[in-house]
């Protein structure tokens, strides 16, 4: 190897999040491999910045490379920055409020060079930190080890566009090691990898997908993905009012392309939409027809009704006006009223039968004393490694005596403001 080229670059573009950023760096740190650089691509307005700087300097690692752009990018515009930044053989990008799981960046080296693989995802764990919109104070484990697959892409490609698995089952660039050379061609052959895109992970699961033969799935997580009180898309999707929201949108032109591609724009954003908006600028970025690409508008459709609330009634189908404004969609439409007599006769399987073996598990971080997204990643790795030697972990007994009386605090806390809902609606 050499010396001088780093294995693998971790891109972590931020903007306004140094309550997050110091502890997903931390768990950047915190490996057993030393061929690695961490791309800090700072987007942040100036005082933010200046934070920004001070998480570094006590951080004082010579692995992080820290860049400023000259002016106030778009998130996509940021990632892309990030990326041109990169030297290492394999690229990852993860966001301020994700981590890696402690000592994990070896296991993927040596996963890597096994089996030769271009692009390498993982198992996923998802961390709420406190003050998430989506489960706050929680670790999502899903199957902490589990067999190593190679899947087809251009199977789970198609798959996706028919609405029968999620977007995140793809290869993205989010929170998936892919090779450099990858990047490179995508980039020489279209100007930038993230082109016109406004979800980087979406986009770039779409592009890697279409341009693979397959990827590996590891046996064990890797990677964190994080939520935190300003991750974009839940904010997005519970208070479209918000700043943060608001910059988005204006920043990535989205009302312009819901419009051009006649897709009904909702008070709030909306998964389905986001994926189906991320699908057709794909489509239209490589030029693909039907038979190449095709989107299944009816199980799109399906999906939105079962798992949004945007009609009136999910059993009788009062469709939303947004979308009967459009000839396009006439004929799904009909199909749909005709054919749809349950939520759960049509619905779409969305556990995909090839990565997904079985429910996953809530743990309380309390439990354990965590706070953080490093603390989480410290745990992870402490349920990996108890995995492999059979030693379960020992939590103390002051810890749990001070975890029952939080969790018996929050209990009270729970009545105490259900009772107060009660008695409003009694005396209004």
């Amino acid at each position: 190897m050499n010396t001088d080229t780093p294995f693998f670059t971790i891109c972590v573009p931020t903007r306004n999040r140094n309550e997050t950023l110091f502890y997903c760096l931390k768990t950047l740190l915190d490996q057993d491999f030393e061929s690695y650089e961490v791309i800090v691509s700072d987007n942040s307005d100036d005082e933010e910045s200046k934070q920004t700087l001070a998480i570094l300097e006590e951080l004082n690692d010579d692995k992080i490379k820290y860049h400023r752009p000259t002016s106030i990018l778009s998130m996509t515009d940021n990632y892309e920055f990030a990326l041109s930044k990169a030297s290492g053989r394999y690229i990852i990008c993860i966001g301020d409020d994700d981590g890696l799981v402690i000592n994990s960046l070896k296991y993927v080296f040596n996963f890597i060079r096994e089996h030769n693989a271009d692009v390498v995802k993982c198992p996923r764990i998802g961390y709420g930190w406190i003050g998430s919109l989506w489960d706050p104070n929680s670790i999502m484990a899903y199957p902490l080890e589990r067999p190593i697959i190679q899947v087809n892409s251009k199977s789970m490609l198609k798959k996706v566009a028919n609405f029968e698995i999620r977007y995140s089952d793809l290869p993205m660039i989010y929170y998936s090691f892919i090779k450099r050379d990858l990047i490179d061609d995508v980039v020489k052959e279209k100007g930038s990898f993230f082109q016109n895109s406004a979800s980087i992970d979406m986009y770039s699961g779409f592009v890697i997908a279409y341009k693979t033969e397959n990827y590996f799935i590891t046996d064990k997580p890797f990677v964190i993905l994080g939520s935190s009180a300003k991750s974009n898309g839940a904010l997005g999707m519970v208070n479209p009012n918000h700043s943060i929201v608001k910059e988005y949108l204006q920043k990535h032109n989205m009302i312009m392309y819901y419009e051009k591609y006649k897709i009904p724009v909702f008070q709030k954003l909306v998964l389905s939409t986001f994926v189906w908006l991320e699908m057709l600028k794909f489509k239209e970025n490589y030029a693909l027809d039907n038979k190449a690409f095709n989107i299944n508008y009816r199980n799109l459709l399906v999906n939105m009704v079962s798992t949004n609330q945007l009609f009136e009634k999910s059993t009788t189908l009062g469709m939303a006006k947004d979308f009967e404004q459009y000839e396009i969609y006439k004929e799904d439409l009909k199909r749909l009223k005709d054919l749809f007599i349950d939520r759960n006769v049509f619905y779409p399987n969305f556990s995909n039968e090839h990565t997904e073996f079985c429910q996953h598990a809530t743990i309380d971080p309390r439990l354990f004393g965590i706070k953080d997204i490093y603390g989480a990643s410290l745990i992870c790795r402490k349920l990996l490694d108890s995995k492999d030697t059979g030693i379960p972990i020992s939590i103390s007994e002051d810890l749990l005596q001070e975890y029952n009386k939080q969790k018996l605090k929050v209990s009270e806390e729970s009545i105490g403001s259900l009772l107060k809902k009660i008695v409003r609606k009694l005396i209004s």
